[in-house]
């Protein structure tokens, strides 16, 4: 991924999906999931918004046929080798299709993208119940809660809005939105008892409380901001006191069972060699932590984070460490032991060939050195992820009467927008625009 992140973070994404095609044309099968991923991120971030859910549509059947044929495999974040299909977690499986949905939004397809949030609902409603609250791609619960108010499914919207408060957006925020809501279905008795909570208009002569009988458009932004976090190796597997004591004590376990002639000692010292198999995930654009600002006019609005990617890679994964280490260093030991009892027999049938002796006993310790690297590359961690995904998306709505408005978005130093955002939006009563930007911190020459 290397040319094309180069091209996407130079503000080039057509020139990045060049890239990603060339690299997808020489690798394996394992990898191809996540080459769909990279390279509907970075259609999407060209514009091409068709060519962009061709390749997730893709991604999606692909990551279906997974979990069919692999089962409890997939989206484990798994320490396994390399050869292994690229699988992606249940929240990155997630944020294909809200993609998918937001291409749609994009193309003026409202009602499709609403189907597809709708039959993504049992994804959403499993990581409800199953995983930890940092885990919800709160994004996709507030994209369907805003497109079935449009389409007139205010129950859906509720079902969303009590969603996102459960998992702790905040409340004056969540109110708003439901004042919305409820202008919407024009309900009295909601409007009456959110009086409190009534939002702003944005008028042409700045903001005023909103009047249910106010003639109004919607603007709904999207901000996809920053990179995601990725993959690093910890280091030499020998500087976890910790991971490295359970080792040597599962891999004495693995030699007893095989009833090996290899000694531990033999075997640890081979082990040396070893990366730490569970990589840990690290940030790269800390400028992504800050919240954008859209300016409209002289008015400035923050946009709510509503799913923070870079949380739920680094929480997932870093702050499991301890439990990943305990569930797999069985495993990891026996698979361990077993390529250096192949290496140790190597070894011994090199002597033997080379007659004994001295010059045979050289042999086999120049096929057990090299033989030793070779068993430790069994534990390299593996290191792929999604690189071209957003650190985190911030969303707002904002209701404004008809008329013309300079538009704005201010980013924190250093920051660029990679699509661009117009000067001016023209709102018309009863309209809903969306708008998306992705923004990061380019490359440093």
């Amino acid at each position: 991924m290397a040319k094309a992140e180069r091209a996407f973070f130079a503000g080039n994404p057509t020139q990045a999906v060049s890239e990603i095609k060339s690299s997808a044309a020489a690798s394996s099968d394992k990898d191809k999931l996540l080459y769909y991923m990279e390279a509907g991120i970075a259609y999407h971030t060209a514009g091409d918004y068709r060519k962009s859910n061709e390749v997730l549509a893709a991604a999606d059947e692909l990551i279906r046929s997974y979990r069919s044929n692999l089962g409890d495999k997939v989206g484990s974040f798994l320490i396994s080798d390399k050869s292994a299909p690229y699988v992606g977690e249940p929240f990155e499986q997630i944020l294909v299709n809200w993609y998918r949905a937001l291409n749609h939004v994009l193309l003026n397809e409202q009602e499709q993208a609403r189907r597809l949030l709708l039959r993504l609902e049992s994804d959403l409603r499993e990581l409800k119940y199953e995983k930890e609250p940092y885990m919800q791609v709160l994004a996709a619960r507030y994209l369907l809660a805003l497109l079935a108010e449009q389409a007139g499914d205010f129950n859906t919207s509720r079902v969303q809005y009590r969603n996102l408060e459960l998992f702790g957006m905040p409340q004056d925020w969540l109110k708003q939105q439901r004042y919305y809501l409820a202008l919407k279905e024009k309900d009295t008795a909601s409007l009456k008892s959110l009086l409190t909570a009534k939002p702003a208009i944005i008028t042409p002569a700045g903001e005023r409380p909103i009047e249910p009988q106010d003639s109004y458009g919607q603007l709904v932004f999207i901000h996809q901001a920053g990179k995601a976090p990725v993959k690093k190796s910890r280091g030499k597997l020998s500087q976890d006191e910790k991971f490295w004591l359970a080792m040597r004590l599962a891999i004495e376990a693995a030699l007893y069972s095989e009833g090996a002639l290899l000694t531990t000692t033999t075997a640890m010292a081979a082990l040396g060699f070893a990366e730490n198999p569970i990589p840990k995930y690290e940030s790269r654009d800390k400028a992504a932590t800050a919240i954008a600002e859209l300016k409209i006019g002289d008015l400035k609005h923050q946009l709510p984070k509503l799913t923070d990617y870079e949380e739920m890679a680094l929480r997932n994964f870093n702050d499991n460490y301890d439990t990943m280490v305990g569930k797999n260093v069985t495993s990891l030991a026996l698979k361990f032991t077993l390529a250096a009892i192949a290496a140790y027999h190597a070894g011994e049938k090199a002597e033997e060939a080379a007659g004994g002796g001295l010059g045979g006993f050289l042999v086999k310790a120049a096929v057990g050195a090299g033989a030793g690297a070779g068993v430790a590359a069994t534990l390299q961690p593996d290191l792929r992820s999604w690189r071209l995904l957003p650190a985190n998306i911030q969303m707002q709505r904002l209701v404004l009467t008809p008329g013309s408005y300079p538009l704005e978005l201010i980013l924190p130093a250093n920051s660029r927008v990679a699509s661009e955002l117009p000067k001016n939006i023209t709102i018309q009563a009863g309209e809903t625009i969306f708008l998306s930007v992705r923004s990061f911190t380019p490359e440093q020459p």
